[in-house]
């Protein structure tokens, strides 16, 4: 049984700009937090502030997407059911400026 199954949060985006851990941190979202509800599924949304070009936009993705990786965020795993899991969500598609990669 899954206990919660978050649907959006901008977490991952605004510890990219406080340079906060995901791990323990001062939003509502942390690794450590979620392990309160085994197994834990949040959906994690990078969007963009439309004041950006599309091209800036996709450079500021590609950044968060590697300070997630420096977080040691595993976005959705075979053991998705048994532990804390994370799927990744994109908020305004213009970001990826057509590169599906």
């Amino acid at each position: 049984m899954i206990r919660l199954f978050d649907l959006h949060c901008d977490t991952l985006l605004k510890l990219y700009y406080k340079n906060e851990s995901f791990k323990e941190n001062s939003l509502h979202i942390s690794l450590n937090k979620s392990k309160a509800f085994p197994p834990y599924i949040q959906c994690m949304a990078i969007w963009s502030d439309s004041s950006l070009s599309d091209e800036d936009a996709f450079v500021n993705y590609k950044r968060v997407l590697s300070y997630a990786k420096q977080q040691e965020i595993s976005f959705l795993k075979n053991d998705i059911f048994k532990k804390s899991a994370f799927l990744l969500a994109v908020e305004d598609a213009r970001i990826l400026c057509n590169d599906l990669s």
